[in-house]
């Protein structure tokens, strides 16, 4: 409705973000935390379930690319593999 859409404009006028030109961003670190866990960005791989419908290794291959680039993944409860597979 109108007055949803005139409440969302309004809190998205109340941001403000702070331009930064001419900032060297070759050597970025982005390593945070996430539930005390260490993520090499602020990010992580939700619970995707039925993976094989996907991919043929499933999960795995998410759990592979989680490890080789250091991101969380929550382990979904309805995969395709076994929790040893992940």
């Amino acid at each position: 409705d109108e007055i949803t859409l005139r409440e969302n404009h309004n809190a998205f006028q109340r941001i403000w973000f702070k331009p930064r030109i001419l900032i060297d961003v070759e050597k970025i670190n982005m390593n945070s935390k996430i539930f005390g866990y260490d993520t090499s960005i602020p990010l992580y791989i939700t619970a995707t379930a039925l993976g094989k419908l996907a991919d043929p290794e499933g999960e795995v291959a998410l759990t592979k690319a989680a490890s080789a680039t250091g991101i969380l993944q929550m382990l979904p409860t309805l995969s395709s593999c076994s929790l040893d597979e992940m």
